[in-house]
């Protein structure tokens, strides 16, 4: 843990390491990421590092976690509400693809550094997975059961399950070959928090578990027309 001295200029100088750290780690790696680095980019003495945090290893680990409690947290959704387990996984589509399209207005570094966890972890990662992950996956394969049915095979749920998951996480991980590659996909990313790629996510996965998405008053109101 951060040894913080209850002052202002002790937080601010830890307030400074994480975010130079943070960066630095994301673009380079904690191993490749030397202390004089993450020091000289948060301009406060090389000993500070030892002061805060022990060691470069517990700084990452403090940024990982404060990335996760102020931000990551915020991914998984508490309540889906009632309805029919359709409505219900739109809802979660909606939820999880606002909070991955915010990271637009984000410092870069913040999802590459939650990226470059998953692709290469760290003894961090069992914190993302605990407070992100296990709960993100729990609701979502709880309610791809409910859309599939109780007797569907576990398989079949993890495989619709990891559909959604990664139909979403694409335009988180990959806003770079969105911006620059589809920029009309990208321009849609601004609209509304993604309204039109959620509902396109939601379609082809109910679709694909044999499932219609259930009409709203206006699509009911335009039907009746």
């Amino acid at each position: 843990m951060p040894n913080v001295k209850n002052n202002a200029a002790a937080q601010e100088t830890c307030r400074k390491l994480l975010d130079a750290a943070g960066e630095l780690f994301a673009d380079r790696g904690v191993h490749a990421t030397t202390i004089k680095a993450i020091t000289d980019k948060a301009q406060v003495n090389v000993a500070a590092v030892n002061y805060h945090f022990s060691d470069k290893f517990e700084l990452y680990m403090a940024v990982v976690r404060h990335l996760v409690d102020t931000e990551g947290r915020d991914a998984v959704p508490d309540d889906l509400g009632d309805g029919p387990p359709a409505k219900r996984l739109e809802r979660f589509v909606r939820h999880f693809l606002k909070h991955a399209l915010s990271a637009q207005d984000k410092p870069a570094w913040k999802p590459m550094l939650f990226a470059r966890e998953l692709g290469q972890p760290t003894a961090a990662f069992e914190y993302i997975a605990e407070h992100i992950i296990q709960p993100m996956l729990a609701k979502l394969e709880g309610v791809v059961r409910e859309v599939l049915g109780d007797d569907a095979p576990h398989e079949q749920v993890q495989l619709h399950s990891s559909s959604v998951f990664g139909q979403c996480l694409y335009y988180l991980h990959d806003r770079t070959v969105v911006e620059r590659f589809q920029p009309r996909l990208h321009r849609m990313t601004k609209r509304k928090d993604g309204q039109a790629i959620a509902d396109h996510i939601v379609k082809c996965s109910l679709a694909a578990m044999g499932c219609k998405r259930p009409r709203t008053s206006r699509s009911k109101a335009a039907a009746r027309r």
